[in-house]
């Protein structure tokens, strides 16, 4: 069962059982990060985690964080490891990692030198990201299994400077069916490219109707 939530209320409890209200903001659409914004007066400085930047990361490199445990289980907090995999380079880099679970999704990752250095994450598909703020994870694999990885350092800075904003778009819209194009079918077109989508549909009024596409046509 998909259940689908827009929070309507939000309390952010410490670890010390202090209590704040908190504002939704929005959900990112690649990470799938959800943010919010603690709000009232006279709130206190909170520190900020340090993330490390520039940062290369290794296959076979050990990652590790804490958890959150629900809310019966005292201490509230578990450790875990897990390990670099591959680092991805396309549709963007991604250092993919094993070992973790999708329910530890927005920990804190440590280096081996203890060093932060980004929280687990989700790798969408871009031709199907959700723009849904309320849907669950869509970055699963073909065979049902999320891609979880590395959100860096760096990419958490920009997105805490702009933070996504339920109503506000953050994209544009083609008005296409898609298909991506495989290097098998560049070579039997004989298309020298690595890469694009093939289109397979245009919607009437879109503005790829008004631009011109067809149906068959290649972008890259």
């Amino acid at each position: 069962m998909t259940v689908k939530v827009i929070p309507t209320r939000i309390e952010v409890t410490t670890l010390d059982g202090d209590k704040y209200d908190g504002e939704y903001l929005g959900v990112d659409r690649f990470t799938e990060i959800g943010f919010i914004r603690i709000t009232g007066r006279d709130l206190p400085t909170f520190t900020p985690v340090e993330f490390e930047s520039g940062r290369t990361f290794g296959v076979g490199e050990w990652l590790g964080l804490f958890m959150l445990l629900p809310e019966f289980a005292t201490p509230p907090l578990a450790a875990d490891i897990g390990m670099v995999s591959a680092i991805v380079e396309s549709p963007e880099f991604f250092p993919l990692t094993i070992g973790f679970s999708p329910l530890q999704v927005t920990s804190v990752l440590f280096a081996e030198d203890l060093r932060p250095v980004g929280v687990l994450g989700t790798l969408a598909d871009p031709s199907h990201a959700n723009t849904d703020a309320g849907g669950m994870l869509e970055s699963f694999s073909p065979f049902g299994i999320p891609m979880l990885g590395v959100v860096t350092g760096e990419r958490l800075a920009k997105l805490i400077a702009d933070p996504p904003v339920k109503g506000r778009p953050d994209r544009g819209w083609l008005g296409v069916s898609l298909q991506a194009l495989t290097g098998e079918m560049a070579q039997f077109w004989g298309l020298d490219i690595s890469g694009g989508i093939i289109v397979n549909n245009i919607i009437s009024g879109s503005p790829a109707e008004r631009a011109g596409l067809q149906v068959g046509d290649i972008v890259y």
